[in-house]
């Protein structure tokens, strides 16, 4: 095992945390929010209706009044999300920035060196990168504000100095499946984050991967327990399996690799587990390699609706201003130009983004001859479209458990508010499959067609339950 620096842990009483006050009023924020909303949200007429609207009314009262006599950023954000977190939906949110220095950034005073290590459960312990540069010990925050806080011990950086705080943890979020929290960049400039916790592992989006008591390797990163992965494997001369993690474009783009790597052996096997658990989903879309694994037949993508707004005709205005400039030969182009067109006759309305389009293959292969997707309520967003289009091949059987229900409302915008760095995320598209085909997934999710319990081995699962098929 490398060698780590292990510490006893003495909180000064002098460490005060980061500065907390608004630059504007908490009653401003809140009313801004609750206007982008209501104007830009493309689920809001769905969410708020005849039979909700005295509910949400009481919900807005009430915030109004406890902004009314806010002064601390971190409570505002908390009234705000609180206003967010009624919608219930994932591709609705609220976030916040923090701008920090040397000098303001809270502290907590490590004194001493010691053999024995500091609590090890859950996310609470020793931890540091694959090189040892960076090496934090997270603890739970003994001023309270946050659940837990990492504190640096060690960095390659000469500002950040040991007992510097790095990241302000809230308690784990079991929709997330993830640590929530603010995470100080390299110029103190603080962003909220979240940390996915593997085994002995954490692994966050602004840098490299933290291990536990600062080892690194196989041992230590369980690769069959890793939800992100990227896998293949052949089981059985019957069965291979693909693990896609997430669907970020690069991991996309990995899982298009292994499948080129292996396509002899896929297309010679009778059947094929394609493994999105806990897979959250990302930027990236379904590759025409992992389309045609499972293709059967045309696939219907149904046109969603935008919700018209200043911000989004903006937005397309600048999509087109720049598809003129840089690719004016666009087929695209036409269609964009009729979008902002619809958009800014009917304000404030959702509006049809054009005609329903349709993906073809060339060919279908003739094996696999049977597809399992396995999903479970972790599998959201673009998980739950690559679900929408596997229910129309003939191929394929859905395992597991309902997914997240993350995917009627999408195509997130950004909008920044007045102050503080606040922003608004609010999903400005609705998706055409619930006119078109009737599907409403929100907080549902898509149902398997064979469930799956909690804890059987969901593979060898699918494994026996095709083989007695046979």
């Amino acid at each position: 095992m490398p060698r780590f620096i292990f510490i006893f842990l003495v909180i000064s009483i002098k460490a005060v945390a980061q500065p907390d006050q608004l630059n504007c009023s908490c009653s401003q924020l809140l009313h801004e929010s609750i206007e982008k909303v209501s104007t830009i949200y493309a689920g809001f007429d769905d969410k708020v209706t005849e039979n909700t609207q005295n509910t949400y009314d009481q919900l807005v009262s009430r915030l109004g009044k406890r902004a009314a006599k806010e002064t601390s950023r971190r409570k505002c954000f908390a009234i705000i999300k609180e206003f967010i977190d009624w919608f219930r939906n994932g591709h609705l949110g609220i976030a916040y920035g923090i701008q920090s220095s040397p000098v303001l950034q809270r502290r907590v005073n490590l004194t001493g060196k010691n053999t024995s290590v500091a609590q090890q459960n859950g996310i609470e312990g020793t931890w540091a990168t694959a090189d040892r540069k960076e090496q934090y010990v997270i603890i739970k925050d003994p001023s309270r504000q946050n659940k837990y806080i990492a504190v640096t011990i060690a960095s390659s950086d000469a500002a950040w100095e040991p007992g510097m705080v790095k990241v302000e943890f809230e308690d784990f979020d079991p929709v997330l499946g993830r640590y929530p929290c603010m995470f100080y960049q390299r110029d103190f400039h603080g962003i909220q984050e979240s940390f996915l916790l593997t085994g002995n592992n954490l692994e966050h989006y602004m840098g490299s991967a933290w291990y536990r008591n600062g080892t690194f390797g196989s041992n230590e990163k369980n690769i069959e327990t890793d939800p992100m992965r990227v896998e293949f494997r052949k089981i059985n001369p019957d069965f291979v399996y693909l693990k896609l993690g997430s669907f970020m474009q690069w991991k996309v783009n990995l899982l298009d690799s292994i499948i080129k790597a292996n396509d002899t052996i896929i297309r010679q096997t009778k059947y094929l587990i394609i493994d999105l658990r806990g897979n959250s989903g990302g930027d990236g879309t379904t590759s025409n390699r992992l389309l045609q694994l499972i293709y059967t037949n045309p696939v219907i993508y149904p046109s969603s609706q935008i919700r018209s707004s200043p911000e989004i005709i903006q937005s397309v205005q600048q999509g087109i201003s720049w598809m003129e400039k840089n690719d004016p030969s666009s087929s695209y182009l036409a269609a964009r130009r009729q979008l902002l067109e619809k958009l800014k006759a009917h304000s404030g309305e959702l509006v049809s983004t054009g005609d329903s389009t349709i993906r073809k293959m060339n060919s279908v292969y003739q094996y696999p001859e049977k597809v399992a997707v396995l999903a479970d309520k972790g599998s959201a967003s673009a998980s739950e479209y690559f679900l929408f289009e596997s229910m129309q091949s003939k191929k394929v059987t859905r395992f597991g458990t309902n997914t997240a229900g993350a995917m009627d409302y999408g195509n997130v915008h950004e909008i920044r508010l007045s102050c503080d760095e606040f922003k608004v995320r609010a999903a400005t598209s609705r998706n055409g499959w619930i006119d078109r085909f009737g599907l409403r997934i929100d907080n549902i999710g898509f149902k398997p067609d064979v469930y799956i319990p909690q804890d059987e081995d969901w593979i060898e699962f699918v494994v026996r339950y095709w083989s007695n098929k046979k």
